[in-house]
């Protein structure tokens, strides 16, 4: 039997949504949690295989609960008030399955939780429309790095030096230096953190942990 875990500060998102399965024939019970804590409890009880996660949940967020659940959990989607490109494209990156506003219209949410595998990514016209247009915005500039600047580029967003690329990829520290040089003025980044940054939103490296 399949189950829906909804953790978010307010109930108002999981009462909604009790009151629509508790009306269709589809046998899916829903389980509320107000923070990290109650849903383990939940996942070790019921063992749902959907999750609507709100992004801001008190001391933790979202996203650091997702990538703890996420061999517990199937399908997990992410529910927000605050209206984030930068959240939207993680969350797709990240390989969960979808991206709510609090604002929404609850049928595509019922829908996605209904039949969730019908879809890669879930999520308003709206919203998708806006990943499409920022995907193809960060995309570009790393298209145009040879598979060799690509490669150095990986390693230089995992904190390598030039000594340690050079050794990696049998290259002077010299050369993998004149490769960053021409990486940083083709992706247009100045400096070591925006090169880190952009490496992020492509999902090259994972966002640093939020407490």
């Amino acid at each position: 039997m399949s189950c829906i875990m909804v953790v978010d500060d307010h109930s108002l998102i999981f009462d909604g949504l009790k009151n629509v399965f508790s009306r269709q024939r589809q046998s899916l019970h829903c389980y509320y949690g107000e923070n990290e804590e109650q849903a383990q409890q939940i996942i070790e009880e019921y063992k749902p295989d959907r999750a609507i996660l709100d992004i801001t949940l008190g001391q933790s967020n979202g996203f650091d609960l997702a990538k703890k659940i996420k061999t517990q959990v199937e399908h997990i989607f992410f529910l927000t008030m605050h209206h984030s490109t930068s959240y939207l494209l993680r969350a797709y990156r990240d390989g969960y399955k979808g991206y709510f506003l609090k604002s929404d219209s609850m049928d595509l949410m019922v829908a996605a939780l209904t039949f969730p595998e019908l879809k890669y990514f879930w999520a308003e016209e709206k919203q998708m429309k806006k990943l499409e247009s920022q995907q193809k915005k960060i995309d570009e500039p790393y298209e145009n790095l040879s598979l060799r600047e690509q490669e150095i580029f990986r390693l230089l967003a995992q904190g390598l030096g030039y000594k340690e690329i050079g050794y990696k990829l049998g290259i002077s520290s010299k050369t993998a230096s004149a490769h960053r040089y021409n990486i940083l003025k083709k992706l247009l980044v100045k400096n070591q953190a925006e090169l880190v940054h952009y490496a992020m939103e492509l999902g090259i490296v994972e966002y640093p942990h939020q407490d």
